[in-house]
Order: structure tokens, then sequence, then C-alpha cells
């Protein structure tokens, strides 16, 4: 028997309770969780991305872009290994959501920021010009991460 005391909390219809993050099934009885992907290989595709991205900077055979691309992918399996159990489309919106605002960032200059962007860390995850077409190879990298991870297989 419920405490009268306490507030009553209304039964949710299933469509409100946040599918998308969730990543439930698409079945009839959606209650049920999907089983979450495989995390195993993510660290490995990270730190394969890591080393192609950066001998695309030192052997800068297309520019700089290449480079862009693969740092949206890097950014977009850390989500992965942050929230593993939420849906593919927010793993691209948060990659997304990063990149931009790394990218916007780089219209700032504090003295504090631009001392941090001249060390190798620093201009390797903040970059250190903004330039708007790094913004479409964010998101040809955020794409590469989804064509990747769909591929990956489930627990």
């Amino acid at each position: 028997m419920s405490d009268p005391c306490l507030p009553r909390t209304p039964d949710l219809p299933a469509w409100y309770r946040f599918a998308a993050i969730s990543d439930v099934s698409p079945s009839a009885n959606d209650t049920q969780p999907s089983t979450p992907r495989n995390r195993l290989p993510i660290p490995i595709i990270a730190l394969c991305t890591i080393v192609v991205g950066l001998l695309s900077r030192k052997y800068p055979i297309a520019g700089n872009y290449p480079g862009d691309a693969l740092w949206a992918t890097l950014v977009f399996f850390i989500w992965i290994l942050i929230f593993p159990k939420i849906s593919l489309k927010i793993h691209f919106v948060l990659a997304m959501a990063t990149s931009l605002c790394v990218e916007f960032s780089q219209l700032y200059h504090a003295p504090w920021i631009n001392s941090l962007r001249q060390t190798v860390l620093g201009k390797l995850v903040l970059g250190s010009g903004f330039d708007p077409i790094d913004l479409i190879a964010y998101l040809c990298g955020c794409l590469l991460g989804v064509v990747i991870a769909s591929r990956l297989p489930h627990r």
C-alpha cells in the first residue's frame, strides 16, 4: 500500500520514457532495453584513429581536413565509451555538439586559452583558428563514426 503523504507519480506512457536516449528495442513491448554495443573494440578503434589522425597531420596530403574529420571520429568513440547504452543518433549529436563547441571556441582569444593552444596537446584538442570548412570535416568524421559503430557487434 502506498504512503498517502508521498506525492503520487503518474504512470507515463511508453513513448514518453526517452526512448531515443535509453536505446530501447523498437518492439511492441517498449520496456526491454536492447543489448548495449560491445565496448571491447572501441579503445582499439580509438587508438587507431589517433594514430591515423596524427599521421595525417605529419603528412598532410589533403590539408588539415582529414585530421579534423578523424578528430571528430575520435570524439564520437569517446562518447560511446562514456555512454555505451544510448543510441548512435545521440552519440552523433553529442560528437557534433562537442566538435562545434570546440570549433567556435577558437573565436575566443583570451591570453590563458591562447597559451594553452600553443602547447602540443592544447593545439591537438582545442585547435588554433576558426575555419568554417572544419565544420564539414567534423560532420564527415561523425558520420564515419556512425558507419563504423553500426557495424560493431552487440553483446
